[in-house]
């Protein structure tokens, strides 16, 4: 709760009958230059001043005067965690009476209705593409461990497919071309062999017929034909040996050697492939998450546009704070087309039957001797909050229950209260102005006697206010001292 800025002053009462008041006496006719000395020095006349002891009530109170601050509010004032804008429909008029139930005021709920659907739906979008992540990303797992088995399996296929060409492949081309050469050998030597026997056969008749002629053209044919093989093979085998084994055996041994790159490729690249699926899938739980935050924050402010009296009171523009009732551009803003800004207290609902406490402003002198007072008054100390710390303007901030009022209060009003922090019954007082004291701190009073000069008369001192002391001792009601 808040009110004004208000002012403390205390001031001290006590109870003092008119006849208590001190009055004028002539001063004695005998001794007359007696009489007339007063700190060594001789007057011509002196007055003296006489006061009867009674006994009376004695109180000793602080005056505060503060605003009237209720105790039982309801205030509107909007913490929104995203939205910003609470643009008025309708609201009440200062002072307004609101039942309990009714809307303190209404708020336009389009603009933020329509941005709840959006995130709605953008969530939805969200958990979607989350799902389907998740899906790839096992995918990506099956799919990863198939093809990096695969590619360990070319590479153990490269790799055996080169020790067996190596070990048994090459060494076997070589015998079979060499076998092949030496078989076009031997048929070029049957043929040959077979082309001189025909020759020495037909030489023995002495007679080459037509027909024997033919078999030996076509037995000379075929030995040409065999050395053409022969010499063609051997030119074959001599290319094979010296260029197509050589490049086989490399390009076996390149295939190996590109599979353990593939392998150790495969190896790496799938793991991080798999790790990028991973992080985009954490992206995605994050936006979906944030998603998620920002729908919640939406709704929890789409409540703030539901404000309703939570008892019956009476409407009030503004807001009691730090010992004012602080209104501020209020009136400018609290219009239909208006707009209530954030964080800021802008309407106070007082509750009908809300008791008025009392809130006062005082500096660090005047808070010091209201803590005196209180401290001094022990038990019978009135019930006061002080703030520990002062405002920004240096004002500490007092509580007080207000004490019941004849005219009609109401909150923001200024009123005045009375402290009590000392409160007797019968006790005899005595004027301060009356009260001596020596050099050793003991404490006197001069005592008028029937007969004879004034007494001097130690007394004992109890409590004592800004006017009067209550005496303990030393002083009977109806005894007269001379101030």
């Amino acid at each position: 709760m808040k009110s004004f800025l208000a002012v403390m002053a205390l001031t001290a009462a006590t109870a003092v009958a008119d006849d208590q008041l001190p009055h004028e006496a002539p001063s004695p006719t005998s001794n007359k230059e007696e009489n007339q000395k007063v700190a060594g020095k001789t007057k011509t006349s002196e007055k003296v001043t006489e006061y009867t002891v009674v006994v009376a009530p004695f109180t000793i109170t602080a005056e505060v005067e503060g605003i009237l601050v209720p105790t039982k509010i309801q205030t509107l004032k909007l913490s929104p965690r995203r939205w910003k804008s609470f643009p008025i429909a309708s609201v009440s008029k200062h002072g307004a009476t609101i039942r309990a139930g009714e809307p303190l005021i209404t708020f336009e709920t389009k603009a933020i209705d329509r941005k709840l659907m959006e995130q709605t739906d953008q969530v939805a979008k969200q958990e979607i593409k989350l799902a389907i992540a998740n899906r790839e990303l096992a995918e990506l797992q099956q799919r990863n461990a198939l093809n990096l088995a695969a590619t360990k399996r070319r590479l153990e296929h490269a790799e055996a497919d080169l020790s067996y060409y190596e070990s048994t492949g090459q060494p076997a081309r070589k015998e079979e071309l060499a076998q092949s050469e030496q078989q076009s050998k031997d048929f070029l030597s049957y043929q040959e062999e077979e082309l001189d026997q025909l020759q020495k056969m037909y030489t023995e008749d002495d007679l080459t017929e037509e027909t024997e002629e033919i078999i030996l053209t076509r037995q000379k044919a075929r030995v040409r034909d065999a050395k053409n093989s022969l010499q063609r093979r051997q030119r074959e085998n001599t290319q094979a040996l010296e260029t197509s084994l050589p490049r086989e055996l490399i390009a076996m041994q390149e295939k190996a050697e590109n599979a353990r790159i593939n392998y150790a490729t495969a190896k790496l690249n799938l793991e991080r492939k798999y790790e990028l699926k991973k992080l985009e899938v954490s992206s995605l739980e994050r936006e979906l998450t944030e998603a998620r935050e920002e729908l919640a924050e939406t709704q929890q402010d789409r409540e703030l546009f539901e404000v309703i009296a939570e008892f019956d009171g009476n409407l009030l523009y503004g807001e009691f704070t730090d010992g004012e009732w602080k209104k501020g551009k209020t009136a400018e803003f609290l219009r239909v087309g208006g707009s209530v800004p954030a964080e800021q207290a802008v309407l106070t609902l007082v509750a009908k039957d809300s008791p008025l406490s009392l809130h006062a402003l005082m500096d660090s002198k005047e808070i010091a001797k209201l803590e005196a007072s209180l401290t001094e008054s022990g038990e019978q100390a009135p019930l006061v909050k002080i703030a520990p710390y002062p405002n920004l303007s240096g004002k500490h901030l007092v509580q007080l229950e207000a004490t019941p009022a004849d005219a009609f209060q109401f909150p923001g009003q200024k009123h005045q209260s009375d402290l009590i922090f000392y409160e007797a019954e019968e006790v005899i007082t005595i004027p301060n102005d009356a009260i001596k004291t020596r050099e050793d701190g003991t404490s006197y009073v001069k005592v008028k006697l029937s007969e004879g000069e004034p007494e001097e008369r130690e007394i004992e001192l109890g409590k004592t206010n800004q006017k009067v002391s209550e005496v303990l001792s030393g002083l009977e009601a109806g005894q007269v001292i001379l101030m």
